[in-house]
Order: C-alpha cells, then structure tokens, then sequence
C-alpha cells in the first residue's frame, strides 16, 4: 500500500539556480506542486559554496527542516506527468532520501544521480547534507573508483563517498530504476506514456536542442506545460511577453560571442 504525505502542504518542491537558468523550469515545477498542494519554493540567491555543485545543497539544507520532506528537482529538469504525486517514492522509515540509479542505456555512468531526488526533513537529514558540503573532494577523487562510474567534481560524488564511507549514513538511502525521475529525452521520444520526468544532461547547448525538441514532441511551450494550465499561471499575459528572446549562435569563436554579447546588450538596453 503507497503511503500518504500526512501534509501536501509540507512537502516542498525545490529548485533553482544561480546565476538563474534560462530554462522557464519555475513554471514547470510550480504547477506541478499546486496540482498536488505541495509548497513550491525556487532559489536563485548565491550561496558562497566554491564548488558550484553544492549550491544545490545549501539551498535544500536552508528548507530541510521546515518541511516533512523535500523533493529537489534541478533546473533543467521538467515534469511531464503532472497527475502522478511524489508519495510512491517516500522512503521507509529508516531511511532519509530516494535517489535515482543513472541510465542504464549509457555507456557512462554514475552510481546515482543528485539531479532530483526526495529528502526526508529533520535533524539527521540536515547532518547529512552539512557532511556532503563539508567534505573534500580532493579527498573523495583519491578514494574513488572505476566500479563507482564516472567522477563528476561535484556534490554527488561527495554524496556518494560520505554514503559509503561514513557509518551514521550507510544504507541510508533508496535507489530506483532512472526512469522513476531522472528519464532522458530518448525515453520520451520512445515511451513518452512512461516517463514521469524528463532530465535533460550535458552541454548547455545539447540541452537547449534537448529541450526544443521535448517541447515539440510534446506540443507545449518551452514549460512542457499544456496550453490550458500555462495559460492559467500567465494570467492573461502571453508567452512572448515575459520570455528574453536570444537568437540562436550560428557562427564559432570571437565573433559569435561578440555577436552575443551585442545581442543581449540590445535586448536589456
């Protein structure tokens, strides 16, 4: 029998970024949380971290004693089953946080995903995140492993050293299958009916095309949303009202930067 949040309303989807994204994923992820009565929180204040990984971290570390639980959802990452709640991922009992396995149709690999996940709130959660931002990552490329998959720099291989080799924390946490929420724009182009979520990954350019392409398999605006609830949230503005319009680079090097830089400078002037 799934369990039921005892509270909707304390359960917060978070996200964010900084410098803010140019991905409209607050749209996304805020109609996803009022469908449900979850609390919807976006982030876009710098946090001092060095390693810009960890933003994520200190931002979730901010709310996770707030909330019952917390769901992070990066920001380049979009909703597309907005009926389906969060409740078939809590963890049991003795467990803090349900992260996502990587795909298993890639070559590369991770032994997880830090991309979204579900955070149990309170004190020990707390503890965990702090550990996570308080280690060393020099330290944890030393100890790592080929079996571990690739080593990214950043918060989730600090994750998943202080999951192994911290004991307040092993076991602490449930791996699902990729496609529970962290599927790719390939599992939505072959079964769009079974994916929950979509992450897209890699360069920022391979994402933009990534994400134009869902948005036309989709039929929607750059959202994902569909036209009746996004025109819901834009209360009678219009979409190309409120969204920067930035051409896309088509030339290489120093002047296809000038060429943006002039772009930019025209659209804020």
């Amino acid at each position: 029998m799934t369990q039921l949040f005892a509270d909707p309303a304390k359960v917060c989807i978070l996200s964010g970024r900084f410098p803010a994204s140019e991905f409209p994923h607050a749209w996304n992820h805020y109609a996803y949380a009022r469908a449900h009565g979850y609390t919807y929180i976006s982030c876009i204040w710098p946090t001092a971290m060095t390693n810009r990984y960890m933003t994520k971290f200190a931002y979730v570390r901010h709310y996770i004693e707030l909330f019952d639980y917390v769901f992070w959802i990066d920001d380049d990452a979009f909703f597309v089953d907005l009926e389906q709640g969060l409740e078939r991922f809590i963890p049991p009992e003795d467990k803090l946080a349900a992260f996502c396995k990587s795909p298993s149709n890639k070559d590369i690999f991770t032994y997880l995903s830090s991309g979204q996940f579900l955070m149990r709130g309170g004190p020990r959660s707390a503890a965990l995140i702090e550990t996570v931002m308080n280690t060393d990552i020099n330290v944890v490329k030393d100890w790592w492993r080929d079996e571990l998959g690739m080593f990214t720099k950043g918060d989730q291989d600090a994750l998943v050293y202080v999951l192994h080799e911290d004991k307040r924390f092993k076991n602490s946490v449930v791996l699902h299958d990729y496609m529970a929420f962290n599927s790719r724009l390939a599992d939505l182009q072959a079964e769009r009916d079974s994916v929950f979520l979509v992450h897209f990954t890699g360069p920022r350019e391979r994402k933009r095309a990534d994400a134009e392409r869902a948005a036309k398999l989709l039929g929607t605006g750059p959202a994902l949303l569909p036209d009746a609830i996004e025109e819901d949230l834009l209360g009678g503005r219009s979409r190309r009202s409120v969204l920067p319009h930035v051409p896309p680079i088509t030339t290489k090097g120093k002047k296809a930067k000038l060429g943006l830089f002039r772009r930019l400078s025209a659209f804020f002037r």
